[in-house]
C-alpha cells in the first residue's frame, strides 16, 4: 500500500515571516457575507480577520487534527477540517493544495462537520472556474460557503531526460490548482443547542443538525423545514445520513436516517418536502447497538455498523434487512467506518482492531486487511475512508491511541464485468487496476507447478494512463486474444498474439473522443459508444466500429446517435444502444472481411418503465424474441432486474 502524508504545517513561511511586524501578521482584508436563513435581509461584515499569528504549540494537537472528511462528487478531491482550517487534498498524486484558517471561534464557534455541493444543484456550471463548493458547519449555528476554484496547473513535471523518469496514473498533466475562497457566512435561528454534523443530498436539499433540532436548507441558504429530534426518538442525536430513492417515474422519494446515542436508527421518508412516514430499523437498539450508517443512491443499499462487529445491510426502498455479516477475524471488533463505492456494488468495513474488510452488496467477502502504526506494532484504528475515483484505490485514514493520525491507500483491482457486462467480459476472469489489466487464462493444466501463468497480466501505456487515468471501460473478446480499454479520454487496445498496444497517432484525436456508453468487442470490430469520433462533428454522439491492426482514427463505421449513450450491448449480430433520452436503438449488424454495415431496426422509449436512465448498468436482448414483432429486453438498473416488453401499440 501507500502511506499518505496528512501532516498539516502551520508555520508561517518565509514570506509570511518577512512581512511580519512583531510578531503580528499582516494578511489581506477578507470581506465576510452574513445570510440570515430566517428571511431577514442579509448584512456584509466587512471586518478584517483578527490579525495575530498565534505559533503551533507541540503540546496541542488541536489545531492540526482532523475532525472530519469529506470527498468531493468526482472523488478526486478531499477536504479536512480542523477546529477552525479547511484543508483541500488533490488525490493524484496526493498532495495538499489549500489551507483556509479562521479565526472567529469565539465568534461562530469551531468547525464540526463539512459536506460538499452534490453536483446536480447547477449552481457551479454558471462560474467554468468552480469545481465545487463547501459547506462547513460550526458548533455555534452557522455555516461557512467556501467556494473551491480552479488555479491552473501549479506543477508540471519537467525532467531533464524522460527515460528515468515515468509519470505515474493521473500524472500526465501535472499537479492541477485548486483554491479555497470564502463566499458568505449563513446563520441558521437561534436556539437548540450546539451543532453536531450535517449532511447533504442530490436534491438540492442540505441539512444542519443539532442534538435538539433539524434544520433543512436549500443550497441557497433559505430554511425549507425544521424537524424535532424529540418528536422522533427519546435519545439525543449522534449522526445523521440522506439517502435519495428512486420510486418510481414520477419522481424520487427522500429518506433521512437518524442514529442516536443508544444505537437506535430512525428512517423518515420524504415526499417532497412532506414527511409521510418514520419507522425503526429492525435490528437496531439497545440490544445492538450501531456506531455508524452508510448509504448509497446508486444501489438503494443502507449498511449499518455495530457494536459487535456486525453489519447490517438493508434494502432502502423496503427498509428490509437483507444481509447480516459477522466479523470473523477476531473477537472485541466494533465497526468504526463504512463506505460504499461509486456504483454501489461494494462496501468497505473498518474496525476499531485496525482490520478493513471490503464485501459485496450480496455480502460476500472479497479482501481483509490489518493496518499498522507508522512508530511501532500499536493498533491503529480507521476513523475515515473513502473510494478514489475508479474505485481502484482505497484512501484509509486512522488513529492510534495518542490519537495520531495516519493516511494509506490499498490498491485493489476490480472486475471487468462491472463495467461492461459484454459476452467476453462474462466468459472471461478479467480484472485491471490502477495501470494494469489481467486476464485469466483458464484451468491450470495438471501437474502444473507455475499457477501463476494462469494470469495474463499487461500494463497500460504510461503515457495515456498518465493523462487518461482512472480507466473506466475494460473489455475483452470471447477468446481472451484481444483487451481494450477506455479511460477518461480516448481509447486503446491490446493484442495478446502481437504483444503489442495500438493508440491513436493523434493525441488531439485522442483527447476528443470521450466513451459515455462502454465498448464490446464484436468479431473482428471494436465497438465504442462514444462522442467524437466523427471527425465532422466532433461533439456528435454515435457508435463507432474500429477493426483490429487498423488506425483509430479511421473507425471502419460510424452509427449516428440523437443523444450520448449510456449503456450498450450485443447479442449475435443484434447491437442495443441506450441513450440519455431514455430511448433504446436496435441495430442489426453485417459484416464480411473487409467490410461492416450497420442497419436501424427500431427504437423503442423505455422511459415509462425506467426511472433513471443513468442508474442502468446494462441491458440484454431476449434471445427468445429475436424474431418476434414485439421486443423484449432484461434491464439492470440499480439493484433492480426489470423485463421491458414492447405492447401492440408500440409503447
Amino acid at each position: 500500500h501507500l502511506s499518505l502524508d496528512l501532516q498539516i504545517d502551520t508555520e508561517p513561511t518565509e514570506d509570511e515571516r518577512s512581512k511580519s511586524n512583531g510578531g503580528a501578521m499582516q494578511r489581506g482584508r477578507r470581506p465576510r457575507s452574513v445570510t440570515y436563513s430566517d428571511g431577514s435581509r442579509p448584512r456584509v461584515d466587512r471586518r478584517s480577520p483578527k490579525q495575530e499569528h498565534m505559533p503551533q504549540t507541540t503540546s496541542d494537537s488541536t489545531t492540526t487534527t482532523v475532525v472530519r472528511w469529506a470527498y468531493s462528487p468526482d472523488r478526486r478531491l478531499l477536504a479536512g477540517i480542523t477546529r477552525q482550517s479547511v484543508n483541500l487534498w488533490l488525490l493524484r498524486p496526493f498532495v495538499l493544495l489549500s489551507r483556509l484558517v479562521y479565526d472567529e471561534i469565539e465568534e461562530f464557534g469551531h468547525m464540526v462537520d463539512i459536506i460538499w455541493e452534490d453536483a446536480e444543484s447547477g449552481r457551479n456550471s454558471e462560474d467554468v472556474t468552480r469545481c465545487g463548493t463547501l459547506f462547513v458547519m460550526l458548533s455555534m449555528g452557522f455555516m461557512y460557503e467556501v467556494a473551491v476554484n480552479r488555479r491552473g496547473v501549479i506543477l508540471e513535471y519537467q525532467f531533464a531526460t524522460q527515460h528515468f523518469f515515468a509519470r505515474g496514473p493521473g500524472e500526465g498533466d501535472g499537479v492541477q490548482g485548486f483554491g479555497l475562497v470564502q463566499r458568505r457566512t449563513y446563520r441558521l435561528p437561534v436556539g437548540g443547542g450546539p451543532a453536531i454534523c450535517a449532511t447533504a443530498a442530490g436534491s438540492s436539499i442540505a441539512i444542519a443538525a443539532t442534538q435538539l433540532q433539524v434544520y433543512r436548507l436549500t443550497w441557497a441558504g433559505a430554511l425549507a423545514s425544521t424537524t424535532a429530534v424529540a418528536e422522533i426518538h427519546d435519545n439525543p442525536l449522534a449522526q445523521i445520513q440522506q439517502i435519495e430513492c428512486i420510486c418510481d417515474r414520477e419522481g424520487r422519494r427522500r429518506q433521512e436516517l437518524y442514529l442516536f446515542s443508544d444505537g437506535a436508527v430512525r428512517v423518515l421518508e420524504f415526499a417532497d418536502t412532506a414527511c409521510i412516514s418514520t419507522r425503526l430499523l429492525d435490528g437496531t437498539g439497545p440490544a445492538l447497538r450501531a456506531t455508524v450508517i452508510a448509504c448509497s443512491s446508486v444501489s438503494d443499499m443502507i449498511a449499518v455498523g455495530t457494536d459487535s462487529g456486525e453489519v447490517l445491510v438493508y434494502a432502502a426502498r423496503q427498509l428490509e434487512r437483507v444481509e447480516r455479516l459477522g466479523f470473523g477475524h477476531g473477537d472485541g471488533a466494533q465497526v468504526t467506518a463504512i463506505e460504499w463505492t461509486a456504483d454501489g456494488s461494494a462496501f468497505a468495513c473498518g474496525y476499531s482492531t485496525g482490520h478493513v474488510v471490503v464485501w459485496t452488496a450480496l455480502g460476500y467477502e472479497l479482501n481483509a486487511t490489518r493496518l499498522r502504526g507508522r512508530h511501532g506494532t500499536e493498533q491503529v484504528q480507521p476513523v475515515f475512508m473513502g473510494w478514489v475515483t475508479g474505485a481502484t484505490r482505497l484512501v484509509v485514514v486512522g488513529e492510534d491511541e495518542q490519537h495520531r493520525q495516519q493516511g494509506d491507500a490499498l490498491p485493489f483491482a476490480r472486475a471487468a464485468l462491472s463495467t461492461v457486462a459484454c459476452e467476453g467480459n462474462a466468459k472471461r476472469v478479467c480484472l485491471f487496476s490502477d495501470d494494469k489489466v489481467l486476464v485469466h487464462r483458464g484451468a491450470l493444466a495438471a501437474g502444473a507447478r507455475q499457477p501463476e501463468l494462469q494470469w495474463l497480466v499487461t500494463h497500460v501505456p504510461p503515457g495515456y494512463v498518465a493523462s487518461h487515468w482512472p480507466l473506466r471501460y475494460v473489455a475483452v473478446d470471447d477468446e481472451g486474444q484481444h483487451i481494450a480499454v477506455a479511460g477518461q479520454r480516448g481509447v486503446a487496445y491490446y493484442s495478446v498474439a502481437a504483444g503489442r498496444w495500438r493508440l491513436f497517432r493523434s493525441t488531439q484525436q485522442e483527447a476528443a473522443l470521450v466513451c459515455t456508453g462502454g465498448l464490446l468487442w464484436y468479431r473482428e470490430y471494436l465497438v465504442v459508444a462514444c462522442t467524437g469520433a466523427n471527425a465532422d462533428a466532433r461533439d456528435a454522439a454515435c457508435v463507432a466500429f474500429y477493426r483490429r491492426g487498423r488506425m483509430l482514427e479511421a473507425p471502419a463505421a460510424l452509427v449516428e446517435l440523437t443523444a450520448a449513450a449510456t449503456a450498450m450491448s450485443c447479442h449475435g449480430s443484434t447491437l442495443l444502444v441506450l441513450c440519455k433520452d431514455g430511448v433504446v436503438n436496435q441495430y442489426a449488424i453485417f459484416d464480411d472481411v473487409d467490410f461492416v454495415q450497420v442497419s436501424f431496426r427500431r427504437a423503442l422509449d423505455v422511459n415509462a418503465a425506467i426511472a433513471d436512465v443513468r442508474r442502468v448498468r446494462s441491458l440484454q436482448w431476449v434471445p427468445s424474441a429475436q424474431f418476434d414483432h414485439h421486443a423484449s429486453l432484461l434491464v439492470h438498473e440499480g439493484t433492480a432486474l426489470r423485463l421491458v416488453e414492447e405492447t401492440a401499440d408500440g409503447e
